[in-house]
């Protein structure tokens, strides 16, 4: 039997010396306590080599840099383990990691079946970080960022940055967007038994109005000539809130359009200098400016749309009014990916974050958040209330007992000779294209500008065969091309030098036709020439021969065959006096074919309609032969 006693057991160290030494009781377990601290000992040395192993192979400071995201596992076993110390992988130091705990998020978010991503987390725990971070990965993307506090992440990323009131949307340009971005913008939930009546109100009143000023002209008046009460409360709102909306300043330029003609891969814009119902509407309008032309075509590189603080959009849904964030969340997969960062889990509803297959949630201890996760998997829920500050789960990423979770340390490696150091990632100096913005209002369409009022003096075109001219022209690629002749058109028709009419063809698809306008005299004919001489071809193309082409000056019908007169009508005139009296003295059933089926179902043809007389598109011409 042994004498009870102490010893001394020594570990040599990686140089040699001694690295330490315990004091072991020889009394009982002695045997097993030896063995035990030479396991450790062992193990540790091998962790030792591994990590030396990994940080020669990751020799450089960009392969370091990209070793930002760690992955481990909480264990499901709620009795051995429980999830709120089943922490596998230790919090030290970020080098201090093996090769196989480091993930490559961009490939990982690129595995999924959308690459939309889904960030939340409350202040502090490091969201925006992991944001911005991602963002640097997708280089190839073309990369588009909303961003609304004046000291963001974003703004100190180096990225070009946008002021939005250099680049303000027109927001009259599309009635349905400006009544949905007021819709949404304000608690119409406050107004009461009125706030159904607000929406149709604005847009009432926004139709044909070019600006601020004729919008509240038009408001004023409504005021005055109103006599009930509760329709004049729902205008005394709109009077109200429509103050903090007005800014004068307009630039008519899409957000694709400014990548394509600057050259740029990444745009940041920043909303901080608005206040904050501004701040909602114009970033809706921005938003569904951006997916109407996402949906024209494809393009060269997708587009990654980043929106920080999305619950400023998303909480203002009011009856058939929401954000245009739940259209893209489920359509852009094709054409790119929707990023979206909000405080709370909850912020975005069941239908929008299911769009997201990755969807990275900070510590939260919010009870709707936890509820709302607790629906995934109740693990999901206890990880999330116990996380530390800069992790996180992927809330999409539930496989099989395990919840697996990340962190991201924003740190960037710093190498000197074989020294490694980490420290805090430095700001970029903010870089406004402030300049840059200034030369393209002066310069960057002067040409396309100069073909289009070229050729608008004498004929007719839609934007898509202007777009395949400029692009053969100038050299510009077709898709770039089609957006600088949209944003002309566009500036051309808010300025009144030309207008626009949709034109049904009759394969059944349509297009919209710009025409000079009738000031400079030759709006109407050229626009008149052009579905004359389309109608006459059509005939053509379909066997019907055609006996006669009125000139301008006959008083006859515009095309005459062997069996129908046609009477080519663009749905401009005011007065139809000449074309029922030459329908009264036609000796054949006459066609008056219009534009599109609006104008076709106008009361103004409609009463000209008889047994021998009928209204007709082009599509449907086709349907009569």
């Amino acid at each position: 039997m042994r004498s009870e006693g102490v010893s001394a057991v020594q570990f040599p160290s990686k140089e040699g010396g001694v690295r330490g030494c315990r004091l072991f009781d020889w009394g009982g377990k002695t045997r097993r306590q030896q063995e035990e601290a030479q396991r450790l000992w062992w193990e540790a040395r091998e962790k030792e080599e591994a990590e030396k192993k990994w940080k020669e192979k990751c020799e450089t400071a960009k392969m370091l840099q990209q070793a930002v995201i760690q992955w481990g596992h909480v264990c499901r076993d709620r009795d051995k383990n429980p999830p709120y110390r089943g922490w596998t992988v230790p919090t030290d130091t970020l080098w201090r990691r093996p090769s196989e705990y480091v993930l490559d998020v961009r490939k990982y978010i690129e595995g999924k079946a959308n690459q939309n991503v889904f960030v939340c987390g409350a202040s502090g725990q490091g969201k925006s970080k992991l944001m911005r971070r991602l963002l640097a990965l997708m280089d190839g993307y073309q990369r588009v960022v909303f961003t609304f506090k004046p000291n963001d992440e974003y703004l100190n990323a180096g990225f070009p940055i946008a002021d939005v009131t250099e680049i303000m949307p027109n927001p009259f340009e599309d009635m349905d967007a400006f009544t949905s971005a007021f819709a949404i913008t304000y608690p119409l939930d406050s107004v009461g038994i009125t706030a159904s009546q607000v929406p149709s109100f604005v847009r009432d009143l926004a139709t044909g109005c070019n600006g601020w000023e004729g919008f509240m002209k038009a408001v004023e008046k409504r005021i005055r000539e109103t006599k009930d009460k509760i329709q004049l409360s729902a205008l005394h709102f709109i009077e109200e809130h429509v103050k903090g909306l007005h800014y004068t300043k307009t630039s008519n330029t899409s957000l694709l359009s400014l990548l394509s003609v600057l050259k740029l891969d990444t745009l940041v814009i920043d909303f901080s200098g608005l206040n904050d119902g501004a701040k909602v509407f114009y970033a809706e309008l921005f938003l569904r400016q951006l997916w109407t032309e996402l949906r024209q075509g494809q393009r060269e590189k997708k587009l990654v749309v980043s929106v920080d603080e999305a619950h400023r959009l998303t909480n203002g849904t009011f009856g058939r009014y929401h954000s245009v964030i739940h259209e893209i969340s489920k359509e852009i997969r094709l054409s790119g990916a929707l990023w979206v960062s909000t405080q709370n889990y909850s912020d975005l509803e069941d239908g929008i974050r299911n769009q997201f297959e990755t969807q990275f949630v900070f510590r939260t201890t919010s009870e709707r958040d936890l509820d709302a996760l607790k629906a995934i998997d109740p693990m999901v829920s206890y990880t999330v209330s116990a996380l530390p500050d800069h992790y996180f789960v992927d809330a999409k990423a539930v496989a099989g007992n395990e919840v697996w979770y990340f962190s991201y340390y924003p740190k960037t490696a710093k190498v000197e000779g074989k020294q490694i150091h980490w420290v805090v990632e430095a700001d970029a100096p903010r870089y406004y294209i402030t300049q840059e913005l200034s030369s393209v209002r002066e310069m960057k369409l002067g040409s396309v500008f100069s073909m289009i009022r070229e050729a608008l003096k004498s004929r007719v075109f839609y934007a898509s065969e202007m777009a395949r001219e400029v692009s053969g022209k100038l050299g510009i690629k077709e898709d770039d091309a089609k957006l600088m002749v949209n944003d002309c058109c566009r500036q051309l028709v808010q300025g009144g030098e030309a207008k626009r009419m949709r034109f049904e063809r009759e394969d059944g698809t349509s297009v919209v036709l710009y025409y000079a306008s009738p000031e400079e005299g030759q709006g109407e004919s050229t626009l008149h020439r052009y579905f004359i001489s389309y109608v006459v071809d059509l005939l053509k193309r379909i066997g019907v021969p055609v006996v006669h082409v009125a000139r301008p000056s006959e008083p006859l019908a515009d095309i005459e065959t062997e069996s129908t007169l046609y009477e080519i009508e663009t749905g401009l005139k005011r007065r139809t006096d000449d074309l029922a009296g030459r329908i009264a003295r036609a000796k054949k059933p006459v066609t008056i074919v219009v534009p599109n089926s609006e104008i076709a179902a106008s009361e103004t043809y409609q009463a000209l309609c008889s047994g021998n007389v009928g209204v007709a598109t082009a599509g449907r011409l086709m349907e009569n032969q």
